[in-house]
């Protein structure tokens, strides 16, 4: 396999450059995208588990104020 494209910028030991380097060659797009979709998927799943107040705090309704949250 071809070594990464890796352009750096600033002044750096050959230490430090190793290092980025064995990171970019590590980090390679489909490992990327994998983090990327596990993160999302992740995500959606407690905005989706919260919105169907399976997850998170919840209050019983007869608790709440005539027209709070309810608009009546």
């Amino acid at each position: 396999m071809s070594e990464p494209k890796t352009y750096i910028n600033i002044p750096v030991t050959e230490a430090e450059e190793a290092r980025i380097r064995a990171s970019d060659k590590f980090w390679d797009g489909p490992k990327l995208s994998a983090v990327v979709i596990l993160t999302l998927g992740f995500a959606f799943t407690i905005l989706f588990l919260s919105s169907q107040h399976i997850l998170g705090p919840s209050m019983p309704e007869e608790t709440f104020a005539p027209g709070a949250l309810t608009g009546h």
